[in-house]
């Protein structure tokens, strides 16, 4: 009997040191997030995307980049004007700000070439919703993780703004090409930047912008 309080008793105690340490462990990462390089994200919805699918999307983004070491903050811009808007919606782009639109489906053959959206450096992505719909559909048919390849492409084009025009890779969020494999690491939570990526784009211009304003990448994105 007294062996068995004396386990429970060991028991207790380490269930205590491990709710502290978690609990720590909580608060250290939400006080160093804050402590990460941020960006100020402008969204421009253009697509059929419904708000919590958008939302559910900069959500993923959000989480892919802060496991690179960089914090997003994102302001919704309607497509029409209104008095409710931030007048940052409005107003030209700053240092640590960039623009992201999200189309329905390619507009015109100026970026036929490219699959998932285009860029404009330094300051301006866009993302097609239509190709986030295709990827969903090479694994089923149902649209529940188009949340989740959305914001990943969201990424995938955002990437190219801090890391700089053609830096596609072999494998990895930046691959220029996905298949299924990609979108069952995508919904695995799996797909993103490498070491070296994360520290480049900790370093990109987009927190200290330089000259090159209406540059557009427009390879195979």
């Amino acid at each position: 009997m007294a062996t068995n309080i004396g386990n429970l008793a060991i028991r207790l105690a380490m269930l205590i040191l491990f709710v502290s340490v978690g609990m720590y462990s909580a608060r250290t990462f939400a006080q160093s997030d804050t402590r990460l390089p941020a960006i100020n994200v402008l969204v421009f919805d253009y697509s059929n995307a419904s708000p919590s699918v958008l939302a559910a999307a900069e959500r993923e983004t959000s989480r892919i980049f802060a496991q690179a070491g960089i914090r997003f903050q994102w302001t919704e811009c309607g497509v029409r004007h209104s008095s409710d808007l931030s007048s940052a919606c409005e107003d030209e782009p700053v240092t640590g700000q960039i623009r992201v639109r999200m189309l329905p489906h390619h507009l015109n053959h100026n970026f036929s070439d490219s699959v998932f959206g285009f860029v404009v450096a330094p300051a301006y992505a866009s993302v097609y919703y239509e190709s986030a719909l295709r990827l969903v559909q090479t694994v089923t048919d149902a649209n529940s993780n188009i949340s989740v390849i959305l914001g990943c492409l969201m990424a995938h084009e955002i990437g190219h703004l801090l890391l700089g025009q053609g830096q596609h890779t072999v494998s990895g969020i930046m691959q220029p090409s996905w298949d299924i494999q990609q979108v069952q690491l995508a919904l695995r939570g799996t797909l993103g930047f490498s070491s070296q990526q994360a520290r480049r784009m900790r370093q990109s211009t987009v927190f200290n912008r330089g000259s090159n304003r209406g540059v557009v990448a427009r390879s195979n994105d």
